[in-house]
């Protein structure tokens, strides 16, 4: 099997996938609106509306009139210079692209009252808009969360985009979010291209970028570094549509899962791909997590490589209050590379859909996790693809006792799937038309006392299972490489069983 290749390595080559095509189609959107000829773009810098850049002058009303008077004129750019420009909200206007030069820092007011709108910056129905350039937006996150009880008083994050259309964010650095860092929410045709983002590992739900009800947008380039879930889309509402989502040639680091879909599910997450990724540390590399009836289909993961490790104790929860609660939940954290479940959010909640989702030429390392894929009785997963798979893994233990992720702490019925505790590499539970080539796993260490299957499925119609391996320093005995019960259609190595 060929190994994933370093994402430097892999930089230089054309990505040929089977929603490739979806890329050129809505990228001709995100072109910079050329200036009528003869007519020079507009282009206002914030000091000359009176903004100081000492790091103290509170600067909201002299940035928002820049804003407003470059929107009025028909668009153009808002140019911050270097120094560090203290704000509270700002209102992005229509047409109008605000930009950072490197030196440039503006920094969110240590004061709640001063962000008015929720969010540092905020933009609704307004198109093409964008924050650019080489400088700093710091969320001056931990002054709202540091040392404090929940539920935290705080601002609700850095950029916020609501019913957007042509959104440009480049090359800027996104540093301590007091919560979510780049929301997108019903925006369409949207470019993050080389972003860096920044915030503590131990820092409360600053997700790196969230896709709400959003479609066709490209996430390429960029790092981030979170304290919850790196890039997750969402479908939040009833019908709503999240589609055609690209995210390729990105590094990502993170407290929990680095590539999310849910657990907002109402509506469709559809025909996404994530490619040439890199995720050198998170709890979840990737999870799908169906909570409230929608459907994911038609997504592909390629091409990636991963640690999942469960991370020692955050440490800004307070030794009072709610901390002990949080405490016990993280004693108990695991890790998986791969996690796909359909549950309930409530007992009235539709049961969702999950299908023809692809996982090819991954490279996983993980401490003592393992990869879950379970639908229910109700419903089962539809179409899953697993090829050229290869896991390390640095060491086992006992999965006694072990529970899967739930993806929210509101959860409070027990799952009626739960097959977490089952001693394999790769689980399957009520699935249709499973399709698994050539997975490797690699045991570092003696498997000692904790035999492990390959592969078990449970409830699996249909599968074709071609080159499973496990290859570890001793004979590991008590456990067959794969299993089935009570399944049917089952194939190995082209034998039906």
């Amino acid at each position: 099997m060929r190994n994933t290749k370093s994402l430097l390595e892999r930089c230089g080559r054309t990505i040929h996938l089977s929603l490739a095509a979806t890329v050129l189609l809505f990228l001709t959107g995100l072109n910079e609106p050329r200036a009528a000829v003869g007519i020079a773009p507009l282009s206002l810098n914030v000091t000359q509306f009176g903004a100081v850049g000492n790091g103290r002058t509170l600067c909201t009303s002299a940035m928002q009139a820049a804003i407003d008077s470059c929107s009025k004129s028909g668009g153009g750019t808002v140019v911050v210079p270097p120094g560090t420009y203290v704000t509270g909200s700002l209102a992005l206007g229509k047409g109008v692209k605000l930009y950072l030069e490197k030196g440039a820092i503006l920094l969110g007011s240590s004061n709640m009252s001063d962000w008015s709108l929720g969010v540092l910056i905020l933009a609704q129905d307004a198109d093409s808009v964008g924050v650019n350039g080489d400088g700093i937006i710091d969320g001056n996150g931990r002054t709202f969360w540091d040392h404090g009880s929940r539920p935290f008083v705080r601002p609700n994050g850095l950029l916020r985009f609501e019913k957007c259309t042509g959104v440009s964010i480049r090359e800027i650095h996104l540093i301590n979010s007091p919560k979510f860092t780049v929301y997108l929410d019903g925006c369409s045709h949207v470019q993050i291209e080389g972003i860096q983002i920044k915030n503590s590992l131990d820092s409360p739900n600053t997700d790196g970028v969230d896709v709400a009800n959003s479609s066709n947008v490209l996430i390429t380039g960029c790092y981030m570094e979170t304290g919850d879930d790196a890039v997750c889309l969402k479908s939040s509402r009833r019908g709503s549509v999240v589609a055609h989502v690209v995210v390729r040639n990105c590094r990502l680091v993170t407290d929990d899962t680095a590539l999310k879909l849910g657990t907002g599910s109402k509506g469709t997450i559809s025909d996404c791909t994530f490619t040439d990724i890199e995720i050198p540390e998170a709890t979840n590399g990737i999870g799908l997590f169906m909570k409230d009836g929608g459907a994911f289909e038609r997504i592909e993961f390629s091409d990636i490589s991963m640690m999942s490790t469960a991370r020692p104790l955050k440490q800004y929860f307070p030794r009072n209050g709610g901390a002990a609660y949080w405490l016990e939940v993280l004693k108990k954290r695991e890790d998986f590379p791969i996690f796909v479940d359909s549950e309930s959010r409530s007992p009235n909640s539709s049961v969702g859909t999950i299908r023809n989702i692809a996982f090819r030429n991954l490279e996983i390392r993980t401490s003592d996790g393992n990869c879950l894929l379970e639908g229910r009785k109700e419903r089962s997963l539809v179409g899953i693809t697993m090829s050229d798979i290869r896991m390390i893994v640095e060491r086992e233990k006992s999965y006694v006792g072990r529970t899967k992720p739930r993806g929210t702490r509101t959860l409070r019925e027990k799952s009626s799937n739960d097959y977490a505790s089952v001693p394999s590499y790769f689980t399957f539970a009520y699935v249709e038309g499973l399709r698994l080539r050539n997975l490797v796993v690699e045991v570092s260490r003696e498997a000692g006392s904790f035999p492990m299957y390959g592969v078990w499925g449970n409830s699996v119609n249909g599968a074709s299972v071609d080159s499973v391996k496990i290859i570890s320093r001793h004979e590991v005995k008590g456990r067959p490489v794969i299993k089935f019960t009570r399944s049917k259609n089952v194939a190995i190595d082209g034998r039906a069983l």
